[in-house]
């Protein structure tokens, strides 16, 4: 009997618990809503510096929050190991692409200077998304 119990009360605290938000699966696979940053000028991608760096046609750098790949230009010795397929894909993925920017948190600059951002493509697709995704593999 108090087997039983126990038992319920688990299931009961399993279904209450995925009825909480940002417990069910509907809520991970949704983007976050997040605050849009206003550049000036075009905000076009001119050139990806490395896999998470990129330069705007109107000479601002956006770094991509959450996203750290290996460096190409380290402070010590050669680039590490994947740093170009790192830029090759952010380069594929992002040159020539209008963009928009949405702020992770309340600086939204980093210690360079870089915008700090969720980064969105024109079709509304988070790039910092498609970023790891990418990285997971087949």
């Amino acid at each position: 009997m108090l087997r039983s119990l126990c038992l319920i009360l688990f299931l009961c605290c399993v279904l209450v618990a995925g009825a909480l938000p940002g417990t069910g699966r509907a809520q991970t696979d949704a983007l976050p809503h997040l605050e849009q940053i206003a550049v000036r000028g075009k905000t076009s991608v001119a050139s990806c510096l490395d896999g998470d760096t990129m330069q705007l046609t109107n000479r601002s750098r956006v770094r991509l929050a959450g996203i750290d790949t290996p460096e190409l230009k380290p402070r010590k010795g050669k680039p590490q190991f994947y740093a170009r397929e790192a830029r090759e894909l952010l380069t594929r993925l992002a040159r020539g692409q209008e963009v928009r920017f949405f702020a992770v948190d309340k600086e939204g600059k980093d210690k360079y200077g870089r915008i700090v951002a969720d980064v969105r493509l024109k079709d509304g697709r988070s790039l910092n998304g498609i970023m790891v995704r990418a990285d997971e593999g087949p």
